[in-house]
């Protein structure tokens, strides 16, 4: 940690990185939307039965997920130098801890809130599969402790400087630490893998007195299929008799299924 702390307080060093940070941004951008884009091309196919080519991963999903992770590293950043600056001011030593105490809990509000949303998925599905209140209770648990660990990160990020003088300290700032960066990096791969098999949600369009269900837009083209509703309530969609059609013909509307669809790829 002592180490860690000398490097970030290295200024030259720092402003080098801060100059090419732009560019690294961009860079994980691209990678992440080509391997989003590749990945959704090939679960639309092996789901629908339609060739990946008609297919298109659209990244403004993702948008909010892009402004809040690099809103958590501005802020964690900002706070770090902002922190090592003020405590050498004599001036205003009161109203300056007092606004970087505020400014810390407005970065463990953001590292929450960016953990809780991005691990939201995984949670549910964890929560659902429980039938037995320990477990539940035991699921909260963790929820407490990584809320808990994400606070720890906030503390040594503000105050590593002065902590790491203590060595348990120190150890208990690397293991929040690694538990939160782990955290963000799962939640980070849940939210920006394309989720195609659960879809409720659907564009539908009317044309000549028919509706269709629209499966994508692709080349000022749209992909629609004919679809029936069985005797469950439950959406089949006949994805064999994709046909294409100008992407402002009909009228337009957005359903969410109460169900998963059935897939027929074939008679």
């Amino acid at each position: 940690m002592n180490r860690i702390v000398k490097y970030l307080d290295n200024m030259e060093m720092t402003q080098k990185i801060v100059k090419i940070i732009p560019g690294i941004l961009l860079g994980i951008y691209t990678i992440i939307h080509y391997i989003q884009n590749l990945l959704y091309k090939i679960e639309c196919e092996n789901k629908y039965g339609i060739p990946m080519d008609y297919f298109d991963y659209k990244s403004n999903k993702n948008i909010v997920f892009y402004l809040y992770l690099i809103m958590l590293v501005v802020m964690c950043v900002y706070s770090y130098y902002m922190n090592k600056n003020i405590y050498n001011d004599d001036k205003y030593v009161v109203i300056n801890k007092a606004v970087n105490f505020l400014y810390a809990l407005g970065i463990v509000a953001v590292l929450e809130f960016c953990k809780i949303v991005f691990n939201v998925d995984i949670i549910n599905n964890v929560i659902n599969k429980m039938n037995t209140i320990t477990l539940t209770i035991v699921t909260y648990i963790v929820l407490i402790i990584i809320i808990f660990c994400g606070v720890l990160f906030v503390l040594f990020l503000s105050y590593g400087k002065r902590l790491c003088e203590s060595k348990i300290l120190t150890k208990i700032g690397m293991i929040s630490f690694i538990v939160t960066i782990i955290i963000l990096i799962c939640g980070t791969i849940n939210e920006i893998t394309p989720k195609v098999d659960n879809q409720k949600d659907y564009e539908f369009v009317m044309i000549d007195n028919e509706e269709y269900i629209i499966l994508s837009k692709v080349d000022n083209k749209v992909i629609i299929v004919p679809y029936n509703i069985n005797n469950d309530g439950i959406y089949e969609i006949n994805t064999y008799k994709y046909r294409f059609i100008e992407q402002y013909d009909g009228i337009y509307s957005y359903k969410v299924l109460k169900n998963k669809p059935i897939i027929k790829k074939s008679e």
